[in-house]
């Protein structure tokens, strides 16, 4: 069992886009039409739909264009940029973009950047370096922004020039090229925030003693959080044992994440030590179809405290490579409470162990997972829509103390 010493839900409508999305309707607009037509990864439950298993679609690619200097804009006092919101981007760091700043917040560690003038035409912005930033403080960096159908992706293409100047006049990012278009490396995609649930969990002296998750301590989905499946049957869905729906038809006892959305479970008793052999299993909804398996692969972290996180290493290389190796959401899950199949019982139940040993962790009492799909097929094909992404099962604990 666990104390809710603080509840906080953030359930945020359609009508709160962040501010400046709204200025591309028709963008959001071609992605509402096209998330209707999928049903990502939840088997054949009647409420979803069969959905289409064929190979994902590659990432919609701009024009080509030659990186060229941006232009010198002076900002228009009444002008807002458009871009203010708040987002997670696809490795789990968020990023509050307001009129003023922008916040990178990655673990325990904060970037600050103080912006001071902006292009909504030429989509970029100039900001300073905070003073306090770990990396290059008081300079400057030029941040880079561009839209490919739905998806808003940005490059920090300058971020230790000497002065605004020096960061203005930088190269801009090729926007032709999200692979390696921001100076040799990727674009970064930008999910907004639709709303996260969050609720304090504590240790508590009556334990349920079972090897399940005790509490969510956060939600931040992908998509609009009340409108994810799941969510209706939040936070049960996801707190006991697994619900699986065998080889080839993926359970639908889940919670889907959405495009880069991510879960905190907390264990108050008992907790994951490190022991002989795989430690934790988290249980998703793969399931085969043919010769392949269809899955929406998940990193994994681990915590002692929340604060100070160890992820798993996860294969991903956009090209939807088989098996994404170390991610979690690869193997179909079996058990389930049809069935006389032990959980825990790896030879059997399906689902996918991970070992502390891996990551030199000797005990934790968090497990966080982020939604990996765009990473592991290099688009949004697979995560879009109230369906999408990493539909959570369970996470079952296997040495404990």
């Amino acid at each position: 069992m666990y104390h809710l010493t603080h509840v906080l839900v953030d359930v945020r409508s359609t009508s709160a886009v962040p501010h400046g999305l709204c200025g591309r309707p028709l963008r959001w607009a071609g992605a509402a039409l096209f998330a209707t037509l999928l049903a990502a990864g939840c088997g054949s439950s009647s409420e979803q739909g069969d959905g289409d298993t064929s190979p994902p679609a590659e990432t919609p690619t701009p024009p080509a264009e030659s990186p060229t200097p941006a232009p010198s804009p002076t900002p228009v006092p009444d002008e807002s940029l458009e871009i203010i919101g708040t987002y997670t981007d696809d490795w789990g760091s968020t990023h509050d973009i307001t009129g003023e700043t922008w916040t990178m917040t990655m673990g325990s560690d904060v970037s600050l950047f103080h912006i001071t003038q902006w292009s909504n035409d030429d989509d970029f912005l100039v900001a300073q370096n905070d003073s306090s930033n770990a990396w290059n403080p008081d300079l400057w960096s030029r941040f880079d922004w561009t839209w490919v159908d739905s998806s808003l992706y940005f490059c920090q293409i300058a971020y230790a020039a000497e002065g605004e100047d020096a960061a203005l006049v930088e190269t801009s990012a090729d926007r032709a090229d999200l692979e390696a278009g921001c100076g040799g490396f990727g674009w970064s995609r930008l999910n907004p925030d639709y709303g996260t649930a969050r609720v304090l969990c504590a240790p508590s002296s009556q334990g349920s003693s079972d090897p399940y998750a005790d509490c969510v301590e956060n939600y931040s989905p992908g998509g609009f959080m009340e409108e994810m499946y799941g969510f209706d049957r939040f936070p049960d869905v996801v707190l006991g044992p697994p619900e699986g729906g065998g080889l080839e038809e993926g359970g639908t006892d889940v919670l889907s994440l959405g495009c880069g959305g991510s879960i905190v479970l907390f264990f108050d008793d008992p907790i994951v030590v490190d022991g002989p052999g795989p430690d934790l299993v988290v249980f998703e909804n793969p399931f085969q179809t043919g010769d392949t398996t269809f899955a929406e692969p998940g990193r994994v972290s681990v915590s002692e405290d929340g604060e100070t996180w160890v992820t798993f290493p996860c294969s991903l290389d956009g090209n939807a490579t088989w098996p994404p190796d170390g991610c979690a959401g690869v193997n179909p899950v079996i058990a389930g409470s049809s069935d006389d199949i032990d959980p825990l019982d790896m030879q059997s139940a399906g689902g996918d162990s991970f070992d502390l040993a891996d990551v030199g962790v000797l005990r934790a009492r968090y497990v966080r997972i982020v939604d990996a799909s765009i990473a592991y097929y290099g688009s949004d094909t697979w995560c879009l829509g109230s369906t999408g992404g990493f539909d959570l099962d369970a996470v079952a604990l296997l040495n404990t103390e």
